[in-house]
């Protein structure tokens, strides 16, 4: 199969023509020059799209990672509070038992996933996550089901209208901070 290229279907037009008319060898000539310069020009316009794309998606990837590694600090955070909590209740329970044998298993268990995550960030705990998806399957998925549960609890808990309410204000450019703020505020009452 045959390549044919706009630059040879203008230069085979053009000696058709340059047979019946004089001057046709600088219309060819005129012709071409030009097929190749468009040529050029759509394939650095390609170029510089792909570039523009690639910049765009690396921008948008390093962005995602950097939230992402501070969400993980801030839960390693949070579970190392949660820890103290758990030791703290603990060792307050004048008569020991197994609730406080209990609490006190948690508060190593929260420690242990604490330290995970603050040694490890989120590649770790996607290595984990991966790990336990191929050794231990049933546990995923059970783990799976229960942040879906979790989170659908959530989301249903979430007072939608003010939210709505709020983008629709941010994308109409009304600048009224605190009527925005004033119905973010109803709408955290009304969960309560």
């Amino acid at each position: 199969m045959t390549d044919v290229t706009t630059t040879d279907v203008m230069q085979s037009n053009a000696k058709q023509s340059n047979e019946s008319e004089p001057g046709g060898a600088e219309v060819v000539q005129a012709a071409t020059t030009l097929a190749k310069q468009a040529s050029g020009e759509a394939k650095a316009v390609s170029r510089d799209a792909r570039e523009h794309g690639r910049q765009l998606m690396t921008t948008s990837v390093d962005e995602l990672r950097g939230q992402a590694v501070a969400q993980t600090a801030r839960l390693a955070d949070g579970l190392q509070d949660a820890t103290q909590q758990l030791r703290w209740m603990a060792v307050g329970d004048p008569q020991p038992g197994i609730v406080a044998d209990l609490v006190g298993q948690l508060a190593d268990v929260t420690e242990r996933a604490a330290e995970r995550l603050s040694n490890g960030g989120i590649d770790g705990a996607m290595g984990d996550l991966r790990r336990i998806a191929r050794n231990q399957t049933g546990l995923f998925l059970l783990g799976a089901l229960g942040a879906g549960v979790v989170a659908g609890r959530v989301l249903r808990a979430v007072d939608t209208g003010s939210i709505v309410e709020t983008a629709k204000e941010a994308i109409s450019g009304d600048d009224s901070s605190s009527a925005g703020g004033a119905s973010a505020a109803t709408g955290q009452e009304s969960i309560r």
